[in-house]
């Protein structure tokens, strides 16, 4: 149930650009999986890697409250 990849067109100057992100190397993070390697084909080519992730560090509880 990882999503695994995203295809988008989007627009450029040289008009529509079909754009793949592929999502690899998924680590758990305080229990939630996130992919370390993220991989964009077409318009730019590029490659991130993550190597921490930081979940909710320093909000308070009382920011999710509904009101």
């Amino acid at each position: 149930g990882l999503k695994v990849q995203t295809v988008s067109t989007q627009r450029g100057m040289q008009g529509p650009t079909l754009v793949t992100m592929l999502y690899t190397d998924y680590k758990d993070f305080k229990g939630l999986k996130y992919p370390t390697t993220i991989s964009q084909t077409g318009g730019r080519d590029m490659q991130s890697s993550v190597d921490k992730v930081k979940i909710n560090e320093g909000i308070k509880d009382t920011e999710f409250e509904v009101r």
